[in-house]
């Protein structure tokens, strides 16, 4: 490729995620964000993590969600901050289940024994 070319096409695609970076911090900035998916993942790498490290996991989580809607056509949906705990525990669970099964164990729920 040309330089100036390169050096414009740089520019334009750096100048993009600026203005996505920034359309970013004003969502997770905000109050009304907290009971986002967006902002639960947030939360939960910070407490993993350092602020700056999640502010760029969330922000790469945003410019996924934006690329897939971009290519995809589809709409973005925010499914809150409920179904992504909810989704988080049944990953939990079933990661639990494996690793019991490798061990040569088998886990069953506290309910599911009572009955």
């Amino acid at each position: 490729l040309n330089s100036a070319v390169y050096s414009c096409f740089g520019m334009c695609f750096t100048s993009f995620f600026l203005s996505l970076r920034r359309s970013y911090d004003d969502y997770v900035g905000r109050r009304n964000s907290w009971g986002s998916s967006l902002g639960a993942f947030y939360r939960k790498l910070c407490a993993r993590m350092d602020k700056p490290r999640a502010n760029t996991a969330t922000a790469h989580k945003l410019a996924r969600l934006v690329y897939f809607m971009l290519t995809r056509g589809e709409a973005f949906v925010d499914e809150g901050q409920q179904r992504y705990e909810e989704q988080q525990r049944e990953r939990s669970i079933a990661a639990l289940k494996r690793r019991a099964a490798t061990l040569g164990f088998q886990i069953n729920p506290i309910g599911a024994a009572a009955a």
